[in-house]
């Protein structure tokens, strides 16, 4: 196995799928972005048929251990599925109902283990409820045009909607924010729910989201740390944005008023740069098409046209120029994250060394125990705050790297007595 697929599969990435028939292409997808050929795999269902299933069309012939875990016992913190969950190289979430599928499983170890493995190499899938709750913002009702002429409304007072009245608002609930910024919709042509997406995406335009809706037999391979994703199946995946607007409008009574709604249609073979915000043909994903199919993909050409025997991967997302602070970096350098060696540039951000090396969780809140990671970048916010060298609360957007740092995540406001 080459270098360039070895470091790929070392990484973490989600799979959502739009419901429907699973595409073929799914299960071995899962497969060879673990890079093992007998993967560890827990199965997480509304109940124990449904996983039985999900277990026939995705895991047969298994290769490697196959657990099926209920959300039941995933409420209950069950030991043995935190054991599996610990070293699995799949983890899949089953369909149903996002909102009872996000009710069990928020607040428990098991989602606190599954944001802290997104960090280590692992790979997560999930089909149409499944899909849904990956996001941060999750709909989780309302369908048709007629979601653009009835705002939207938080989970809690969907109770208060009388559903014999067409059409229905458009009813927002909170994910388990596995990709922050993308808001993943599911049987999306099929259940004609583009109003509800254009909807989000405009309403949480200031929060530069991006809308990412499913259709049936359709999944996309997200590259979680680079944020690129690749479209795999039989039907098509819309990427939606709004464009920002000097004065919010979606509070307004009657219609939504949205500007520049940009929407891109992909096939299968196609991607997107969700952190660029831009489409990417064939050749562009050509990395994530040799992860996931497990070959090399379409030969690459060099300046003379001769063939490429091998795709070479470059990581993209060091931070160089900034548009704010000024820093000058140096010769490489080695530090430790959470033990394991690291190199970067000697003045540069501690930060921007650990998103080059594909590290975006940098603590996690105070109370709820959410992941957090870059936002400001300027050191004014304490969403960077880590310990380094044992002392709490560095702001690491701001401080400069140096030889033998030692760095680890923070957990909500740190041991304040630390270093003094």
């Amino acid at each position: 196995m080459s270098d360039a697929l070895q470091w790929h599969r070392s990484r973490s990435y989600l799979m959502p799928i739009g419901g429907g028939p699973i595409p073929d292409s799914v299960g071995p997808a899962m497969k060879n972005l673990t890079g093992s050929d007998e993967p560890t795999v827990l199965i997480v269902a509304s109940d124990a048929d449904d996983g039985q299933r999900l277990k026939r069309r995705l895991f047969e012939p298994p290769g490697g251990a196959v657990e099926i875990t209920t959300l039941q016992h995933i409420k209950q913190d069950d030991p043995s599925t935190l054991a599996i969950l610990e070293f699995a190289d799949i983890v899949f979430l089953g369909g149903g109902d996002q909102v009872e599928l996000v009710r069990l499983l928020q607040d428990t170890r098991a989602e606190e283990t599954l944001l802290r493995r997104l960090s280590e190499g692992v790979v997560i899938a999930g089909t149409s409820a499944g899909a849904s709750a990956m996001g941060r913002i999750m709909p989780c009702g309302g369908t048709g045009w007629g979601a653009l002429r009835c705002g939207g409304i938080p989970l809690s007072d969907a109770e208060d909607v009388n559903e014999d009245v067409s059409p229905q608002p458009v009813v927002i609930g909170e994910g388990l924010a596995l990709m922050g910024n993308v808001i993943i919709d599911q049987h999306f042509f099929a259940r004609d729910r583009f109003g509800r997406l254009a909807y989000l995406v405009s309403r949480y335009r200031e929060q530069e989201v991006v809308g990412l809706g499913l259709d049936e037999s359709t999944a996309a391979v997200i590259d979680w740390a680079d944020e690129r994703m690749l479209v795999l199946g039989n039907g098509s995946a819309a990427v939606l944005l709004a464009a920002r607007f000097d004065r919010d409008t979606t509070d307004e009574p009657g219609p939504l008023t949205s500007f520049g709604l940009e929407v891109n249609l992909l096939a299968e073979g196609y991607g997107y740069d969700i952190g660029r915000r831009r489409p990417m043909a064939r050749q562009d994903a050509r990395d994530l098409v040799a992860a996931t199919i497990g070959g090399v993909g379409p030969p690459a050409l060099n300046s003379c046209g001769e063939i490429v025997s091998e795709v070479k991967i470059v990581s993209d997302i060091r931070i160089g120029d900034h548009p704010i602070l000024d820093f000058v970096t140096g010769r490489e350098v080695e530090f430790s994250f959470e033990g394991q060696k690291l190199t970067g540039y000697e003045g540069e951000p501690i930060a921007a060394a650990l998103h080059a090396a594909g590290i975006k969780i940098l603590r996690y809140s105070n109370e709820l125990r959410r992941p957090r990671g870059f936002f400001c970048a300027i050191g004014n916010c304490s969403e960077c705050m880590m310990r380094v060298d044992g002392q709490s609360n560095v702001r690491t957007c701001i401080e400069p790297l140096r030889e033998g740092m030692r760095v680890q995540r923070q957990d909500g406001k740190g041991d304040l007595s630390a270093g003094m």
